[in-house]
């Protein structure tokens, strides 16, 4: 008799992407988000910036373009266009969460964003994560003697200080209570398509095109009053 036992194919698998800046953050950025820790308004579990266009500041425009280099690498990586030169993964929004001791960020995901990402400002990688969770496709739940990719229904991520992760914007994240005497700080951002998108080229020319423009996010109200 044959073995039943027939070979595992991954497929479909979920692309979250890791990097590091390389780099200490310059104490022009540092002063920059400390002072915006004073502008801030209460969440589920921690602190956000008013301010949802945070990398339009003058002081964090190096962050900005290394979280935009980041997209475009997930862009061509990932979903490998055939017109690369025609289309891009833009910062929409962006913003800055503190979390002190004890405190979280409740589980969510980023509605009208394509690729969300976390750079970590101040983060300790012995106890500081990430945690992905995914959604059951049955209401039912086994449990497992090993966890492995297909039956594991979380993945916890260890971050640092300057590490920068990107994943799915509608992939649930959240931040368990933290531990330490530290103040955990995160700047996320959303992103979405600029360009064209469809078939480009080839017999299905044409369909589902869009020339998407995005409206200029440099420029929003609060950041006219505070920085020009």
């Amino acid at each position: 008799m044959s073995n039943p036992r027939g070979q595992i194919v991954p497929i479909f698998p979920t692309p979250v992407v890791a990097s590091n800046i390389g780099r200490e953050f310059t104490l022009q950025e540092m002063q920059c988000i400390k002072e915006y820790n004073m502008d801030v308004f209460n969440n589920t579990g921690n602190a956000t910036t008013n301010d949802l266009y945070v990398l339009n500041h003058p002081a964090l425009a190096d962050l900005k373009a290394y979280c935009e280099d980041s997209l475009r690498d997930y862009l061509i990586n990932i979903y490998n266009p055939v017109n690369p030169n025609e289309i891009e993964l833009g910062i929409t929004q962006s913003w800055l969460n503190y979390t002190n001791n004890k405190g979280f960020h409740h589980f969510h995901h980023h509605p009208n964003s394509i690729i969300s990402g976390v750079l970590y400002i101040s983060a300790d990688r012995s106890i500081d994560n990430i945690t992905f969770n995914r959604n059951l496709p049955l209401n039912l739940q086994i449990q497992a003697q090993q966890q492995n990719p297909f039956n594991s229904v979380e993945m916890v991520f260890p971050v640092g200080v300057g590490d920068v992760v990107l994943f799915p914007s509608d992939l649930t994240h959240g931040v368990s209570n933290m531990q330490g005497n530290h103040t955990r700080i995160s700047l996320a951002f959303n992103s979405y398509f600029s360009g064209k998108i469809g078939y480009i080229e080839g017999p299905l020319r044409g369909f589902n095109f869009l020339n998407v423009k995005l409206d200029d996010q440099t420029v929003n109200n609060s950041y006219k009053k505070r920085y020009e």
